[in-house]
């Protein structure tokens, strides 16, 4: 590895670096007044020569990361240098909150430029869908309660809020794995979000059958149990089924995400349509409050799906989605409210 004043490069070989190999990179950074970082068996008085530090800091990162003090050195580092991969595929995310204060402490002399304004932005827009959402939501709910002919429970708001998260955090997470199938986010979020929503609608229609019958809770709780074992399925075999289809036609490709996302969608929407009817038959003037509730808890999880996977992972995501629709199944609306 070797610097300028403004660039850092490294140099990777497929296999070891010959001593001449050694030499023509030192002739190289002498002549032209770079900085030879490190190569193996580099001496720290080699380093920071030309381009002046206060210390030879990219070397001792450089040795650090290479010896036994390397995770030491990644935790302590003010800045997160995990390696991106295809369950957290962000290679820019490097923010750290603990560091945020030093940073802003330096904005007088160039701190802003150390910021990752986009990660922030994110978290902005989470808090303020958070507060707009429980505006809509809990204002709403206040002018309900003059009207003791019906009831608010708890678990209607619950309810519906946990389908709100489950289904859109579980959506973006299939649409991310689904491009290591497909090499190309258009393709991915195209035919999943094609596949999803018109197989959730025949699931809905064939719930509707059994919309506040006796049998609604019987047909939520196979939903439910169908959405969770595809969504593990999905989160820790579908990679691997992935590799090994790797190299066909994409039509091919195309084809076998559309069957295996079929039947997740299909069971994907009846919980919605059973808890409207429950809802419906019991205080059908909460029914537009609920649809408010989704349609909130939709917004914040488009945004809570993406931080849950900068900081978890994608497959994190998926639990955290069928945590929620654990939740709904636990809170179904009662047959008819408290008066």
């Amino acid at each position: 590895m070797i610097r300028g004043w403004q660039t850092s490069t490294l140099l990777v070989k497929n296999g070891s670096l010959t001593d001449k190999d050694v030499e023509a990179i030192r002739r190289f950074s002498k002549t032209r007044s770079f900085d030879v970082v490190y190569y193996p068996g580099m001496q720290r008085a080699e380093a920071n020569r030309y381009n002046l530090l206060d210390r030879p800091y990219f070397h001792e990162s450089a040795v650090a990361l290479l010896g036994s003090g390397r995770d030491r050195f990644v935790d302590q580092y003010k800045f997160s240098l995990t390696p991106a991969s295809d369950d957290k595929p962000y290679f820019s995310h490097f923010f750290r909150w603990d560091t945020l204060a030093e940073i802003i402490s330096l904005r007088g002399r160039g701190g802003e430029s150390l910021l990752e304004v986009g990660y922030l932005t994110l978290v902005a827009t989470l808090l303020q869908a958070l507060i707009v959402g429980a505006v809509l939501i809990l204002v709403p709910l206040a002018f309900l309660k003059r009207d003791r002919s019906i009831g608010a429970p708890p678990q209607v708001l619950l309810y519906f809020l946990s389908l709100g998260l489950g289904f859109i955090i579980l959506e973006i997470a299939i649409i991310q794995k689904s491009m290591l199938l497909l090499h190309h986010p258009i393709y991915a979020v195209a035919i999943v979000i094609g596949t999803l929503l018109v197989c959730a609608g025949l699931g809905s229609r064939f719930a509707d059958r059994y919309a506040a019958t006796a049998r609604d809770r019987t047909v939520l709780c196979t939903a439910v149990a169908a959405i969770i074992g595809f969504g593990l399925g999905y989160a820790f075999a579908a990679g691997a089924l992935f590799k090994l289809v790797s190299s066909m036609p994409f039509i091919f490709k195309a084809l076998l995400l559309i069957l295996l996302l079929a039947p997740l969608g299909f069971v994907l929407g009846m919980p919605f349509p059973l808890g409207l009817a429950r809802l419906a038959a019991g205080s059908p003037r909460l029914v537009a409050w609920a649809w408010g509730i989704n349609g909130c808890a939709s917004v914040i999880s488009a945004v809570l799906a993406t931080l849950l996977a900068i900081h978890f992972g994608f497959n994190a995501a998926i639990i955290v989605a069928l945590v929620c629709y654990g939740v709904a199944l636990m809170t179904f609306p009662p047959e008819r409210s408290a008066n």
